[in-house]
């Protein structure tokens, strides 16, 4: 059953605590996309304009023209000696509109000071000047203009924003930051907002211990605010305090069921620990939010999760013309159906995904239903004409079919059709890669190593290409002093890849360095006991003597797979057996 990814429980109530403060702040122009609608020039914000000079008009009317030509430097240059020049308000809030929109940070900042000189009691004015200093990743800079609109408004959130602006992992931003806010309050009653932010930029910083210690004492003032009571369980989560975090969210909504923020971030904390009670939570959600497409999907997900494919259906239905989950929603019904042995529903529903992370399963088992129902031809024809149906996919398609063919035993037919996709990508390191491993498989050591050189030529630091090229000189060649070189270079870029370390090993145990490739096939076995590792790692101990030690090596490997080809052979090559001879008496 599909693992249900985790989603940060983000739900704090106040403004752009995760998209950012520019776009939400104030809303001078519709961005990102500038048109001289989005900032209202032309007569209505004329007649806001007192009268000016002639030359003062024929700049404005430039800038005019300029805005509706997409000319938007030029449009700034106007309105920007105009502003300086009339010293207009409403000039001055044009230019910055336009400065803020190109994101031309300091020009945005000279302009909004500019704006808030003319006017100092404009609320939108002093906005715009924590916007620019947002774009210049300035918040203690900002801060004080966040005081003055939060008492001015009676209200916290602009306030509280700030704590966005500071750079992630900006330690000495984030220290600056915080001693800022503990000189500052909104108002004599409200200082205690200080601590929530304080306890956000904690938390930003990675100082969990601190931020849950701030964010109490916070909550010791203001017990049922659920900006608190959210960061605090967010904390106790970041610290493996699931328990605590879980209790936090569930007192909290016994006072407050409606508080639908709060149940949200409570149902997805549960999603790794107690499905059943998830799945709970989610229900409630769906029908306090019916509305909701995440909150469904999620449901539906939950609902497979418990073995209950019928009550996802609906709601997977219900998804199908959703922007956002409709290409899952229609991967889920396939498999939904396709367990139920309908498999013309099934292939209905897989045909329609054309993208997401499940296109290429989808196409998989559209095949597998292809063959089943019709033949093997039928089948790579689909995923031929899905090529040039959605030719963005082309190459995984590529890759996918060859795949199918190795499947079926097709070896040299799945070369020519990774050969066909390097014609139109010839650098594509994966078609490579697959290309070399199949050659490989047929004994063609010269052609695999031709594509893995390929790769490495372009990617020096590919480790698969650069193990899989030293293993297979191992195994293929007496070249080792080269495959050494190869496999530790790879062993460098990925020290705790199983594989690599096992490569490490054997060729170590090729070159007679015996008591050296133990310790690094042991430790690979002991990260993946995988029945290959299990064939080194006995022919190693038979080496050395230790035959009981062999077998169980190999007896590991055999429960894994009882037919393990490279197990069998190697203990036939040293006429092992995996029973000990009796002891002569």
């Amino acid at each position: 059953m599909e693992k249900i990814s985790q989603i940060n429980a983000t739900v704090l109530s106040f403004c752009l605590l995760i998209s950012g403060c520019s776009n939400h702040l104030i809303k001078i122009a519709n961005e990102p996309e500038l048109t001289a609608d989005a900032i209202e020039i032309g007569s209505n914000s004329l007649e806001k304009i007192k009268p000016f000079k002639d030359g003062a008009l024929y700049d404005l009317l430039v800038g005019d023209i300029a805005l509706m030509r997409q000319q938007y430097e030029t449009a700034l240059a106007k309105y920007s000696a105009q502003a300086e020049e009339t010293r207009d308000a409403a000039i001055a809030e044009m230019a910055f509109g336009i400065a803020h929109s190109l994101r031309q940070s300091h020009q945005s900042l000279a302009l909004a000071k500019l704006w808030l000189e003319i006017n100092p009691e404009s609320i939108k004015a002093h906005k715009a000047v924590i916007q620019s200093y947002a774009l210049l990743r300035d918040p203690i800079s900002a801060l004080p203009y966040a005081v003055w609109v939060a008492r001015k408004e009676n209200n916290d959130e602009v306030f509280l924003a700030v704590t966005t602006m500071a750079e992630a992992g900006s330690k000495e931003q984030v220290s600056s930051l915080i001693a800022s806010y503990e000189q500052i309050s909104i108002a004599p009653d409200r200082e205690h907002i200080s601590q929530l932010a304080i306890a956000l930029l904690l938390q930003k910083s990675d100082r969990f211990e601190e931020a849950e210690s701030v964010i109490k004492d916070f909550l010791k003032k203001s017990s049922n605010d659920p900006r608190g009571i959210s960061l605090l369980a967010q904390v106790l989560d970041s610290q493996k305090k699931i328990d605590e975090a879980s209790s936090v969210l569930r007192e909290a909504l016994q006072k407050t069921p409606s508080n639908d923020k709060l149940r949200i971030q409570y149902a997805r904390l549960l999603t790794d620990y107690d499905r059943k009670e998830a799945l709970h939570q989610f229900e409630l959600l769906h029908l306090s939010i019916p509305e909701n497409q995440e909150i469904k999907y999620l449901l539906a997900l939950l609902y497979l999760d418990q073995d209950l494919p019928d009550l996802a259906y609906p709601h997977f239905r219900d998804l199908i013309t959703s922007e956002r989950f409709s290409q899952d929603a229609l991967f889920h019904l396939g498999v939904i159906t396709e367990n139920k042995g309908e498999e013309s529903a099934a292939l209905h529903y897989y045909a329609r995904v054309n993208s997401g992370k499940h296109f290429l399963m989808a196409v998989s088992r559209s095949v597998e239903l292809l063959s089943k129902g019709f033949n093997f031809s039928s089948a790579r024809l689909y995923v031929s004409r899905l090529r040039q149906t959605i030719p963005t996919q082309a190459i995984p398609l590529f890759e996918l079919e060859a795949q199918l063919l190795v499947r079926a035993k097709q070896e040299k037919e799945a070369i020519n059709v990774l050969t066909m996709g390097l014609m139109k990508a010839p650098q594509n390191k994966n078609l490579l890669y697959a290309r070399a491993m199949i050659a490989e498989r047929l004994g063609n050591f010269n052609d695999m190593e031709n594509d893995l050189r390929t790769i490495i030529n372009q990617d020096p630091e590919n480790a698969s290409a650069l193990n899989a090229l030293g293993y297979s000189m191992v195994l293929h060649t007496n070249r080792f002093h080269e495959a050494y070189d190869l496999i530790y270079k790879a062993y460098l870029l990925q020290p705790d890849s199983a594989a690599i370390i096992d490569s490490m090993g054997w060729v170590l145990f090729k070159q007679g360095e015996i008591k050296k490739a133990l310790h690094y096939i042991k430790k690979a076995m002991t990260m993946m006991p995988d029945p290959e590792i299990a064939a080194h790692l006995g022919e190693i101990y038979w080496h050395m003597g230790d035959k009981d030690l062999a077998r169980q090596a190999w007896a590991q490997g055999l429960k894994k797979n009882p037919n393990h080809k490279n197990i069998i052979t190697t203990m036939y090559r040293l006429n092992a057996s995996l029973i000990a001879p009796e002891n002569p008496k």
